[in-house]
């Protein structure tokens, strides 16, 4: 078992052991790998100057892009049509829909739970749930 998959089952089974006894075999063998994708994340955090992770240049914030190339997009700014959606998600938007998920559920308030996840479309969401918490 990945090193990475270990440590997320002992956070989850010191929190719930009920929870840790629920997941799949898949479940429990899952992790996010910290990779490109990690990088990317903690370079758009860290990185003021230039970030040139997964694909992107961006310099002083802004995301460096061909003259050729957005003289075709004029209605979209160059941050919002040639980067990457994030594999996680949009942290801000998980963020938002996290206060709603709390706003509608006040038994919740005083529970620890994750940002939402986010997957690609209904097929992708119910592959995972499956994934995660059910054996064949």
């Amino acid at each position: 078992m990945n090193p990475l998959a270990q440590e997320l089952n002992q956070i989850i089974e010191g929190k719930s052991v009920y929870l840790m006894e629920m997941l799949s075999a898949v479940g429990r063998n899952l992790f996010f790998p910290k990779g490109i994708l990690t990088q990317s994340a903690e370079a758009k955090e860290k990185a003021h100057q230039i970030n040139a992770t997964a694909g992107i240049a961006r310099e002083k914030g802004r995301t460096m892009v061909l003259e050729a190339v957005t003289e075709f997009v004029k209605t979209i700014q160059p941050s919002e049509a040639f980067t990457y959606a994030p594999s996680y998600g949009i942290p801000e938007l998980r963020h938002f829909w996290q206060t709603a998920v709390l706003e509608k559920n006040p038994s919740l308030a005083d529970k620890a739970i994750s940002l939402p996840v986010v997957t690609n479309g209904i097929t992708h969401g119910v592959s995972t749930v499956a994934d995660v918490w059910v054996d064949p």
